[in-house]
């Protein structure tokens, strides 16, 4: 049975609105992904204390009982949003055994990935954010009481 999607085009748009003494500094810059073919959106609770695994670059295609695991060459954008207004979320990015990117995203903010755009390397030419070694993953924890995150991974 041939597919019945059509590819589509994400258009990601990041708007800065200043004025600062009467000077505007308006900024606007966007992004758009052609070829995208799956949309995954989720809210989940993330707790203090613990490390709640979103994505899971083992196999390929998504795991339709728990919707994490991914294929990492066609993983264009992914988007954690921290829908709490007060506390933190906690993220960490395991590339390797051993190996972590901690990033922490403020009340009502978000984390963006770009495919491609990741060098998580020690070295130079390191692997990119579409080749993530065998064990990468995203885990995210709450720096206080439990919160809501929302997950959004677009992929061709």
């Amino acid at each position: 049975m041939a597919t019945t999607v059509t590819p589509g085009t994400m258009k990601v748009v990041i708007r800065e609105e200043l004025t600062l003494n009467g000077s505007d500094y308006t900024k606007e810059q966007s992004l758009s992904i052609s070829g995208v073919t799956r949309i995954s959106r989720r809210i989940m609770q993330v707790a203090n204390g613990t490390w709640s695994q979103v994505i899971d670059w083992h196999g390929s295609g998504d795991d339709p009982e728990t919707g994490l695991i991914y294929d990492a060459n066609d993983v264009e954008y992914v988007r954690i949003t921290n829908l709490d207004d007060t506390a933190n979320i906690l993220l960490n990015i395991e590339f390797e055994s051993g190996k972590y990117i901690h990033h922490q995203v403020k009340p009502k903010c978000s984390f963006l990935a770009f495919k491609n755009t990741y060098d998580y390397s020690t070295t130079a030419g390191g692997a990119d954010f579409a080749s993530p070694g065998p064990d990468a993953n995203f885990h995210l924890s709450s720096s206080s009481g439990t919160i809501h995150a929302e997950i959004c991974v677009a992929s061709s």
